[in-house]
């Protein structure tokens, strides 16, 4: 007989609690025999936070247990160095700055009062993209200019630009201009030929690379009539 009630030779219980057997075979005395039960509480743990960052930001991960009391948490990063959390209850967040891609695993679990231990997810993967800083010299002749990807600009001078990457990660393209000055050559000359009257341009490479623009205006000039008027008796 126990002191649930029952009569089997086996029962199974679920709660904390002092349970009695008592065995007799109706002619010897009774034996009797009693044990302190336990019942030990699961506690879940997981890992989770971030898959995706840029490199130079922090990673944001978070411990997840529904434990009714603090535990002693491990945490080893793949590359990196280890993590160890001495009180932790319910969602406990915290940050790392990878420099590449990185896996964090829960590696240990102890808890401040006896449980039984279930680490549902130990293992947080995060992809690390990298941004670029990008520093680009141009040289243009004067009165050339460039795209810099929100308009062209002919000013010499230090642009700085953000731009996206395909993950979303900034990058900062500096872009400085210098200007070569261009050689411009004016000469007029005149002629008697209207057909050869005009405005003529001539381009010549020079050292730096940009043209010698030589302009050559011939202006065409006007017939010079005089009139003469003579007597004669032939």
């Amino acid at each position: 007989e126990w002191s649930t009630g029952d009569d089997t030779q086996a029962i199974t219980v679920d709660e904390s609690g002092e349970y009695i057997v008592t065995v007799s075979d109706g002619i010897n005395c009774p034996g009797l025999d009693t044990v302190e039960l336990d019942i030990l509480p699961v506690i879940n743990v997981s890992l989770t936070g971030d898959t995706e960052i840029c490199d130079n930001e922090p990673a944001n991960l978070i411990i997840n247990t529904d434990s009714p009391f603090p535990l002693s948490i491990e945490i080893q990063a793949d590359p990196g160095n280890p993590f160890s959390f001495p009180d932790v209850t319910s969602n406990f967040p915290f940050t790392d700055l990878p420099t590449e891609s990185t896996t964090y695993t829960i590696t240990s679990v102890t808890p401040s009062q006896e449980a039984c231990i279930t680490i549902t997810d130990p293992d947080q993967f995060i992809d690390v993209y990298p941004s670029f800083i990008l520093a680009v010299d141009v040289t243009l002749c004067d009165g050339d200019s460039i795209w810099l990807g929100y308009g062209y600009e002919s000013e010499a001078g230090e642009y700085e630009n953000t731009f996206n990457t395909i993950e979303g990660c900034d990058s900062i393209v500096t872009t400085t201009i210098t200007i070569l000055p261009a050689i411009n050559i004016a000469q007029q000359s005149t002629t008697c030929d209207s057909s050869a009257a005009g405005i003529f341009f001539e381009y010549l490479d020079n050292p730096n690379g940009c043209d010698t623009v030589i302009q050559t205006t011939v202006t065409f000039l006007l017939p010079d009539t005089t009139l003469i008027t003579q007597l004669t008796c032939n």
